[in-house]
């Protein structure tokens, strides 16, 4: 029986509530879904709430074309594409000393032929805090390659004195030939000179220039500005102390502490404010990546939570020891730095060969059985995949179609002649390489 079309006929409707009805007018029907009885007029809206009915995902609008039951919808979104957490966590480094920042600038400007070899760069794997140091140092150095002008106008209240890094624009007029000039030296001088204004406000005053016997009307104004006073303020100039790097960085070619400070993200680090000892900067990382949302919390554990506790030093290593252990290692295995992903990895031990193994039967990585391919895929972590797909195209066209649900969607924006943004497009990420915009 069909169902009436009169209004007035869907009354008894509303507060009708037995699974089986006799009343004709509008029969009782089970949901195609979830088989559940009610009268045909509900049926539509029913389908807005039934959770056998399969919806778009949440995440629908950020770039997950998933269509999933709603009755699965919070086990999908654990694992779903668009669910995407940014990091911002923050920590801080701080310059050896003033010798070490002129040093670390000659560096990134290829001024210095000693340090720009490669022979100085080595750095074993094992030493994670070296080796996250050298990484951040890196990043200070392409920082130093743009102009100092660029890096002012990156900076903002919580940082006066270099800009958060990475930096949020890339400066595409940087400089290839640099002369060995320090621009510390120019902000020293800058700030010498105002303080020398400050403790004499009348040294240049008019009027004693014209009767010198006024000068007692003042009561700094006791000297007078001449036109040798550049001269003279040259010769009264005394040359910093150069402080000797100690022999630990030294041998490791680091001009970084290897100390992870964390400082209050809402405090300005100025140099004299939070250290308490002029000429010492402090540089502020962002980590500025994204992850998805069920891999965030093993993120900031490993990496920015433990990744002090794992390494212990000897007392004076400043001096040259390169002893150093462990606090917290696997059990089988070892924690390496991989320079290529820019992250802690974990390595495996060798496994055991015997001698009369013949290297020649040997089956090449990539000559194994597709099946028996994605079963060794399946152990591998995100670094490894990634480092894995890197060898050759067919590795990693198999990393692509076995773990292509791995992938990470963000909205790409774009700006408009009018001032205002809209979206571009969605940009795909899978957890070890960049793939396309859809």
């Amino acid at each position: 029986m069909d169902c009436s079309v009169d209004i007035d006929d869907h009354v008894h409707c509303q507060f009708c509530y037995k699974i089986e009805c006799s009343y004709s007018k509008c029969p009782v029907k089970p949901c195609p879904e979830c088989r559940t009885p009610l009268h045909q007029c509900k049926l539509e809206d029913h389908f807005l709430i039934c959770l056998k009915v399969q919806a778009p995902c949440p995440n629908f609008y950020y770039g997950c074309k998933r269509l999933i039951q709603r009755d699965k919808t919070a086990a999908h979104l654990k694992d779903c594409n668009a669910s995407v957490v940014f990091c911002a966590f923050q920590w801080h480094r701080r310059v050896l000393n003033q010798y070490a920042k002129r040093k670390m600038k000659q560096y990134a400007r290829k001024l210095d032929n000693c340090l720009c070899s490669d022979t100085n760069d080595v750095s074993d794997s094992l030493e994670i805090d070296v080796c996250s140091a050298l990484a951040d140092q890196k990043v200070v150095s392409e920082s130093y390659r743009s102009s100092r002008l660029f890096r002012k106008r990156q900076t903002d209240f919580l940082n006066p004195c270099h800009p958060l890094l990475p930096m949020r624009l890339q400066d595409l007029q940087q400089q290839i030939k640099f002369d060995d000039v320090d621009s510390s030296d120019e902000e020293n001088r800058k700030k010498e000179e105002a303080l020398r204004k400050k403790r004499s406000p009348f040294e240049s005053c008019y009027l004693c220039k014209i009767d010198p016997t006024s000068q007692h009307l003042h009561k700094l104004g006791n000297l007078v500005e001449n036109e040798n006073h550049a001269a003279i303020s040259n010769v009264k100039d005394v040359k910093p102390q150069v402080s000797v790097i100690p022999t630990f960085y030294k041998d490791r070619n680091l001009f970084l502490s290897i100390v992870r400070e964390r400082l209050n993200p809402y405090v300005a680090k100025a140099e004299n404010v939070i250290l308490g000892h002029k000429g010492i900067s402090v540089y502020s990382f962002l980590c500025n990546n994204y992850f998805r949302r069920s891999e965030f919390s093993d993120h900031c554990d490993l990496v920015h939570g433990n990744c002090d506790e794992f390494i212990e030093r000897c007392p004076n290593f400043h001096d040259g020891c390169p002893f150093f252990y462990y606090l917290k290692k696997p059990s089988w295995g070892i924690l390496r730095y991989c320079e290529y992903s820019d992250c802690l990895i974990y390595c495996p031990p060798d496994v055991y060969r015997d001698a009369s193994d013949n290297p020649s039967r040997c089956i090449p990585f990539e000559n194994l059985p597709l099946l028996v391919l994605n079963k060794i895929l399946g152990y591998l972590d995100p670094c490894s995949l990634r480092c894995l797909s890197a060898t050759c195209k067919y590795l990693r066209h198999i990393c692509y179609n076995s773990y292509g649900k791995t992938t990470m969607v963000l909205l790409k924006w774009k700006k408009l002649d009018t001032g205002n943004w809209t979206e571009a497009c969605y940009v795909c990420f899978l957890l070890f390489f960049r793939t396309f915009c859809v």
